[in-house]
């Protein structure tokens, strides 16, 4: 029984799911494209990749994504921090707003 409406498509080879600590726990064999919008109001489409996760993880964020958005992240607080990356770091901007994660 499907719980969303999203729309997947399947990869051609399914691609193992390696965790930090190298253990390869499942493989991901789907990708999904949805709309986000984060609570600074920056709006992205994603492509995921979907798999089944132990049901402490929701999400797992790739190296790729993170290097690419370099957000602040608190793992205490478990809150990410975007940084407006058009605004050079000499001119005044309003702080960064946190996103719960």
């Amino acid at each position: 029984m499907l719980k969303n409406k999203l729309k997947f498509s399947y990869l051609l080879k399914a691609i193992l799911l390696r965790m930090f600590d190298s253990s390869t726990t499942s493989t991901v064999n789907r990708t999904c494209c949805i709309p986000i919008t984060f609570s600074t109001s920056e709006s992205h489409m994603l492509d995921l990749f979907v798999t089944k996760l132990d049901e402490e993880y929701s999400v797992v964020l790739g190296y790729n994504w993170l290097t690419q958005h370099n957000p602040s992240i608190d793992w205490v607080e478990m809150k990410i921090t975007f940084c407006n990356p058009k605004t050079p770091p000499e001119m005044s901007s309003p702080a960064p707003k946190a996103v719960d994660i």
